[in-house]
This record gives structure tokens, C-alpha cells and sequence, in this order.
């Protein structure tokens, strides 16, 4: 994902904000290594970095990977589906 980003981010600059979705694809320890990675691309907004059944963790997460330099946000969503 760092050489996707990094292309992104070369192609558009750094004045658009940029959000990525990591669809519950990590588990804690590569969303936290993953989102420091990806400081240096200014990401805006993180959502879904881990699954949603293990979200008391996400605020493990976003301390963990909290960004020096730019308030990234990182966010879960939990759907419900009705029967």
C-alpha cells in the first residue's frame, strides 16, 4: 500500500486531503505499523483499519499510530443489517 499512496500523493499533491479504507483488512499490530508508514503521504482519514467485532481496540490503534504532524482520523463503522 506505501508505493500506491506514494503515487497518489505525486500525482495529486499534498493540498487535497487524502482517505483511505482499509476495510477491517488488518489486524492491530499492521494498522498501527501501516498508519505510521503512511505519516510522511498526510492521510486524513483511516476508516475501517480493523474488523468492527474488534473495536475496543480502535482506540489503541489511534494512539499508537497518532501522526506528529497532521490530526488523521481514524474511524469504524459498524453495520447493522436488518432480517
Amino acid at each position: 500500500m506505501p508505493e500506491r499512496i506514494r503515487l497518489i500523493r505525486e500525482a495529486i499533491g499534498y493540498e487535497i486531503p487524502l482517505r483511505i479504507d482499509a476495510n477491517q483488512g488488518w489486524d492491530v499490530k499492521t494498522a498501527i505499523a501501516t498508519l505510521k508508514e503512511l505519516e510522511r503521504y498526510n492521510i486524513q482519514h483511516c476508516e475501517e483499519p480493523i474488523p468492527r467485532w474488534d473495536f475496543m481496540r480502535l482506540r489503541k490503534v489511534k494512539r499508537k499510530a497518532r501522526y506528529r504532524s497532521w490530526p488523521m482520523k481514524v474511524v469504524v463503522i459498524t453495520m447493522m443489517q436488518k432480517d
